[in-house]
């Protein structure tokens, strides 16, 4: 049970990988610079609140069931 999963991780790993950089080799820096700032603004705000409520719900969920 334990090889599987590792195998798992793994291929989530690898997966995960592979996807990141099929988004990287579709994204030009020229559509990047003709959308303007204010989309890449929204980008970015949106990945900080996605961040902190992901690292916000990890600690209270490590709080909870390390108390268990």
């Amino acid at each position: 049970m334990f090889n599987f999963i590792n195998n798992l991780y793994a291929l989530n790993e690898k997966s995960l990988s592979m996807t990141m950089v099929a988004v990287g080799l579709s994204t030009g820096l020229k559509d990047l610079r003709t959308m303007g700032y204010k989309l890449f603004v929204i980008g970015f705000i949106a990945m900080v609140t996605v961040g902190l409520v992901s690292i916000i719900t990890m600690k209270i969920f490590t709080g909870v069931f390390i108390n268990l």
